[in-house]
């Protein structure tokens, strides 16, 4: 089966396509969002999905931008026949037509039936989840956009039935197990599944469960009767145990009471000291303060006398030092006075000068504004001059009949027209006229006479005399009404168009042409003067010139009453000298104005710092007077209080004897109160509290635990219970030895129906060798030598496709476990190699679509991949290629279709867009390309210098590369535009085109991530 052409109209992005599909390779290109997946979806539902589709799928093919119903039309070859299917798919009145090329016609139900039978599928049906039934059709030979990598087992599966029928025509029959074999592992499989769970446990209800359910009641038995043994030993114990602690405890009770008698006798006595210690402590604390304040009291007067010398003796120098820094103040003052009044000078002729330069810089300004607006009122009456020649041409212009070329060679096509209709009619008509004539002669109704003449335009009858009649049919026999009719069509029609533009003839119409164009072309030169005299800025400058021109007038009145002496400029060429010298004398005063005021500066500074040192010197001496007077003054105060010094010496020493005498006494108390260790003795008090509340609790405890053991014995019953023990375990025994007899058949069976899985594992494995050996070879192709896939036929369904590679180490990859692209690579191995096994089902070939399904694959794994699809094409299959960057597979030899983007018709001209165009023929859907093959880039817009050079400056802006979306964003381009600059540059290896399905490019040397 070979698909041959694929046509779709109003079908989503498209309005009428058609495209043109090779024997074995054809690349589909074009840019993103042109409709490359809507082609192939469209083709796909037109095969597996009924032309009555309603619902969202339905709805999901209208186009919203042109009008019509979806209509899809495929051209394929099967069962050795050629067929064209059309599918018009408009809801419940949908149609169906099948036509086989040279043969029978189907329509309806009748063709979707038909259709179904040379595809070898299975009608799909309506209802809900029709489209996801329908994307299962075929599945392994159509790869959806984003779905390249998932695992080609699911799709394998689904073509199961075809597969293994095939597989055992091309090796697999041998491997097969025998009936016998069959019934045999069956038998066993059934067994187990009695006994054991899908997780290898016994199954509920048989014998195995029920046997190892009896143990384990048997089990539990024993274990009740042991429980029972166990815990009456233990009451016995319990008893004996409880006792014993009672008697301990009521010992250790008396023994704690008396040690604690013990210590309650010394803490009484810690009590007594520490009264004592605290009628002590305050006369001791009273003689020590009273000898530390006669002490201190002492110490101060001597410091006092020692302060009181050191100051007198520094005050004598330091009044001459007062002296001289009075002397150097004064001399400071004066320099500084001097220096201010001849800054003020200078800043006085700097103030004249700046004003004298302000007022010759105004005279200026007045000048040039007066100059700029005489210009501008020059220009001014130069524009209204324009204005009124513009009225007037187009005045004259609007009196003209609105005659253009068009118009004017539409009038002369007409006048030609009608000319040739009458020289037609003219040519066909016959003139009849009567030479000599021996008898009347008789023209239709009227008679001529010798010399009279008439034109004839119908057949007509001449009667000369009696036996003479002539028949004569101008144009040779043909009737002239037609001429007649179109003769009068084009006069009738060139006077209507005369009579639109209100002339009389095509000469009126010429002459008024060329007077709009001489109009014309007068008007735009008007229009360019007016525009190079910005005419339309022109009011707002003249305004504001007036503005400034009074306010720079203004300027000099008011500023002419600052300066003296000054007599004003008369022109411009005199003001401009005057402001250059005024500059100069303002310059000059400025630097005498500076240097004067750095000399005030520096005196004033001078002056300032020998004021203020002779202030902080006089403030210096004050404060040691002020402090001299005060230590005096504390001294006469300390003596006349305590005394001189005799008296002092003696009190001091009283009351160092009073402190030593009260300090030992309380040493002494403290001594006997350390010697009883009161912080220990709190410590013991607590501890033997604490033990005696503990022995106490634990006696009470055991007179509980002995009733309770005593009650359990009473209560226990009245049999024996070693006997009840001994019996139930003999019965435990007897449960066990039959579940392990139960258990050994049940294990016996299970190993058998392993051995038989394992064999047929085996077997399964030959069986599915053809199919790995297949897949293996196009893996070759990607990997090199030694690359191999294994599979596995598991419960009749395939699974556990890895991948191995001598060159990584040998070891199998779960397909789960490759990467993004090696997932890519391995599914389309599978998928060739299934189509490869299901071909001789269809004529020896099947269609393979590959919708951008190597996104994932890097620039150089999608050169190698070009060989494995080579070598399909070389096996027999059809491949049909979608990709957003066709030359990534040029090395692949395909015939190439380019499409590109249908516009509505109201955008303006379509030809070219939605075409495909095919590089083989150069032919299009609408004949929209010349038969070269370069026809199809003519067909994008012209690409210029700089358009190469912004996309580049702005790709490298980004960091050398970036996503088409974003980057034809930041551009502002339309699709199109940006499609058409992006492959010129790529075509020139300026820049390369990056993976994914949005697509990206980069500088070369830029990394280009997937």
């Amino acid at each position: 089966m070979r698909l041959k052409s694929i046509t779709i109209r109003n079908y989503r992005v498209h309005r009428d396509v058609t495209v043109p599909l090779d024997e074995s390779r054809t690349l589909i290109g074009g840019p993103n969002e042109c409709g490359k997946s809507t082609l192939v979806e469209a083709m796909h539902r037109a095969l597996f999905l009924k032309s009555k589709v309603t619902g969202d799928v339905q709805k999901s093919m209208v186009s919203t931008r042109f009008a019509g119903s979806p209509e899809v039309e495929v051209a394929f070859t099967a069962a050795g026949s050629d067929y064209v299917l059309t599918k018009r798919f408009s809801g419940t009145t949908g149609t169906t037509r099948l036509v086989q090329v040279g043969g029978s016609t189907w329509s309806g139900e009748e063709a979707e039936t038909h259709l179904n039978s040379l595809l070898k599928v299975e009608e799909v049906g309506g209802g809900r989840g029709v489209g996801e039934r329908a994307a299962q059709q075929w599945s392994h030979l159509w790869v959806w956009q984003g779905r390249s990598g998932s695992d080609p087992s699911e799709h394998a599966n689904l073509q199961r039935d075809g597969l293994l029928q095939r597989l055992q025509q091309t090796g697999g029959a041998a491997a097969l197990q025998s009936d016998l074999d069959a019934r045999l592992a069956a038998r066993f499989g059934a067994d187990r599944e009695e006994i054991f769970t899908q997780a290898g446990k016994p199954k509920t209800g048989s014998e195995l469960d029920k046997a190892g359910n009896a143990a384990e009641r048997a089990e539990a038995e024993r274990l009740r009767a042991a429980e029972r043994v166990e815990k009456l030993h233990g009451a016995v114990q319990d008893f004996e145990q409880a006792t014993q602690i009672i008697q301990t405890a009521t010992a250790n009770l008396q023994g704690l009471n008396l040690q604690r008698e013990a210590v309650d006798a010394k803490l009484a006595r810690v009590s007594e000291l520490r009264a004592k210690e605290a009628v002590q402590l305050p006369g001791v604390t009273a003689a020590a303060d009273k000898h530390q304040t006669l002490k201190r009291v002492d110490s101060d007067i001597s410091g006092l006398r020692v302060q009181v010398q050191t100051l007198q003796d520094t005050l004598m120098p330091r009044n001459e030092e007062t002296t001289r820094l009075a002397a150097a103040l004064e001399g400071a003052r004066q320099l500084s006075t001097g220096a201010a009044q001849a800054h003020e000078t200078a800043a006085n002729s700097a103030r004249a000068a700046r004003l004298r330069r302000d007022l010759e810089g105004a005279c200026v300004t007045r000048f040039e504004t007066e100059v700029r607006l005489q210009e501008l009122l020059v220009k001014s009456a130069q524009v209204l001059a324009h204005q009124n020649e513009l009225t007037r041409l187009r005045g004259e212009l609007a009196k003209l009949p609105e005659v253009t070329t068009h118009k004017l060679k539409k009038l002369q096509k007409l006048e030609a027209e009608m000319n040739q209709s009458e020289a037609a009619l003219k040519a066909m008509a016959a003139g009849i006229e009567v030479i000599a004539a021996p008898e009347p002669v008789q023209v239709g109704e009227d008679s001529l006479t010798v010399g009279q003449s008439q034109v004839v335009t119908e057949p007509t009858e001449i009667v000369v005399g009696p036996s003479l009649r002539l028949r004569i049919s101008p144009g040779g026999g043909t009737s002239l009404q037609e001429a007649r009719n179109q003769a009068q069509e084009s006069r009738r029609d060139l006077r209507q168009q005369l009579d639109d533009l209100g002339i009389t003839s095509v000469a009126d119409a010429s002459e008024a042409l060329v007077r709009r164009q001489d109009l014309a072309g007068r008007i735009d030169k008007t229009e360019a003067a007016l525009e190079s005299l910005d005419s339309i800025n022109l009011p707002a400058a003249l305004a504001e010139a007036r503005q400034a021109a009074a306010a720079a007038l203004a300027e000099v009145e008011r500023r002419s009453p600052q300066v003296t002496d000054f007599t004003s400029p008369v022109a411009l060429a005199y003001a401009k000298p005057r402001l250059a010298a005024a500059e100069l004398a303002v310059d000059s005063a400025e630097s005498a104005e500076t240097l004067s005021r750095n000399l005030r500066d520096t005196e004033a500074k001078k002056f300032a710092s020998a004021e203020t040192a002779l202030k902080d010197h006089q403030a210096a001496i004050t404060q040691q007077n002020n402090q001299l007077i005060g230590l005096n003054a504390q001294l006469q105060l300390l003596l006349q209080t305590h005394g001189d010094d005799a008296p002092r010496v003696a009190a001091l020493a009283e009351a160092l004897a009073a402190k030593n005498a009260a300090e030992s006494l309380l040493a002494a108390t403290r001594r006997a109160m350390a010697e009883l260790q009161p912080e220990l003795l709190e410590t013991d008090q607590k501890r033997f509290k604490r033990a005696c509340e503990q022995a106490g609790e634990t006696k009470r405890d055991a007179e509980t635990a002995r009733a309770v053991a005593e009650s359990a014995l009473r209560s226990d019953g009245s049999d024996d219970p070693e006997a009840v023990l001994a019996l139930a375990a003999a019965r435990a025994i007897s449960a066990l030895d039959h579940l392990a007899s139960v258990r050994r058949k049940a294990e016996a069976i299970r190993l058998l129906d392993q051995l038989f899985l394992e064999e047929q594992r085996a077997l399964a494995e030959r069986f599915t060798s053809p199919f790995a050996e297949r897949i293996s070879a196009y893996l070759q192709c990607l990997f090199g030598v030694g690359a191999r896939a294994t599979v596995t036929l598991a419960d009749n369904a395939f699974a556990g496709l890895q991948l191995v590679r001598p060159s990584l180490g040998g070891g199998a990859v779960p397909f789960d476990s490759l990467s993004g692209g090696a997932r890519e690579q391995v599914a389309a191995a599978v998928r060739l190699a299934m189509a490869e096994v299901l071909a001789a089902d269809h004529d020896g070939c099947l269609p393979l679509v590959f919708d951008d399904a190597f996104a994932y694959s890097d620039p150089e794994r999608v050169q190698i991949l070009q060989r494995m699809l080579d070598l399909a094409a070389a096996n027999g299959l059809q491949l049909i290629v979608l990709s957003c960057n066709p030359s990534d597979y040029a090395a692949l030899g395909a015939r190439r279709v380019y499409l590109r983007e249908d516009r509505p018709p109201s955008t303006g001209p379509t030809v070219g867009l939605g075409a495909g165009f095919d590089e083989g023929t150069g032919d299009t859907a609408e004949s929209a390309f010349a038969s070269d093959p370069v026809a199809a880039e003519t067909a994008a817009p012209s690409v210029s210098d700089r358009q190469r050079d912004e996309l580049i400056a702005r790709l490298r802006e980004l960091g050398g590369k970036s996503g088409n979306g974003s980057l034809r964003g930041v551009l502002g381009w339309d699709e199109v535009t940006y499609s058409a600059v992006k492959d010129a540059l790529v075509a020139t290896g300026q820049i390369t085109p990056g993976r994914g399905r949005g697509g990206s490019i980069a500088l070369p040397g830029e990394h280009n991530p997937a």
